[in-house]
């Protein structure tokens, strides 16, 4: 497990380590910002740093990190990691496929003990 660097208020009982896990894509809008849709409800919150690998047509995005923002509970926004709204107006239209995952292992917290 890497080094957990402390944070005032959580425990090790709070957070739990988990790998990476991909999200299927089913949607990327032509827009800015680009919004991403995945199949199914995802885990990432603002500021999360991710990586879209895999995706058909809109080929400007893959294997790229992004910065999630605007998070609803199956779609979110991409910035680069300046948080610099990523505008895809001008990419190529998304067909099909892809998956998202965050660009590293994390942490999850599993309490709201950091708003102590």
């Amino acid at each position: 497990m890497p080094a957990i660097e402390k944070i005032k208020g959580v425990t090790e009982t709070d957070v739990a380590f988990t790998p990476s896990i991909p999200v299927n894509i089913i949607g990327i809008s032509n827009a800015n910002p680009a919004v991403v849709t995945t199949m199914i409800g995802h885990e990432f919150v603002s500021g999360h740093e991710i990586t879209i690998t895999g995706v058909v047509g809109m080929t400007e995005v893959n294997n790229t990190t992004f910065t999630v923002a605007n998070v609803t509970p199956t779609t979110f926004s991409i910035s680069d990691l300046s948080g610099t709204p990523v505008n895809a107006s001008g990419f190529a239209t998304y067909v099909s496929g892809g998956t998202v995952a965050h660009s590293k292992d994390c942490l999850l917290y599993t309490s709201d003990a950091a708003d102590e």
